[in-house]
């Protein structure tokens, strides 16, 4: 199978200056941005996953003694309910401990790597 030739393909990133050291420190600031995204993006998504599990928890904990079928019906009702009172309301009723669990950590070595491209990007 054939990719092409490698040495074209550093020629034409010469030619149209993705080689130069601000592009490049631009193209690195770029990369980070995007991770940082994802990595937002997958923490979300985690948050409410747990926050519905612990919804679930809490309504089988206040109701043990009733059947599945009523319980599910409960926590249905329960969320169609938090989707009505739209993002403000549902994030007042959602549990404290969970809502930062995981947005409290930050990515490895962010600090220095922020700081070094505020310096390259100042020079």
């Amino acid at each position: 199978m054939y990719f092409g030739n490698p040495v074209a393909g550093c020629w034409a990133a010469v030619r149209a200056g993705l080689t130069h050291p601000r592009v490049a420190r631009y193209d690195t600031a770029l990369r980070l941005l995007r991770r940082t995204a994802h990595q937002h993006q997958v923490r979300e998504y985690h948050n409410r996953f747990v926050n519905k599990l612990l919804e679930a928890r809490d309504v089988f904990e206040l109701h043990p003694q009733q059947a599945l079928p009523l319980r599910l019906s409960s926590l249905h009702q329960q969320r169609e309910e938090m989707g009505t009172l739209g993002a403000k309301g549902s994030a007042e009723m959602r549990h404290s401990y969970s809502a930062g669990m995981v947005a409290a950590l930050p990515a490895p070595g962010a600090q220095r790597k922020r700081a070094r491209l505020a310096a390259d990007t100042t020079q």
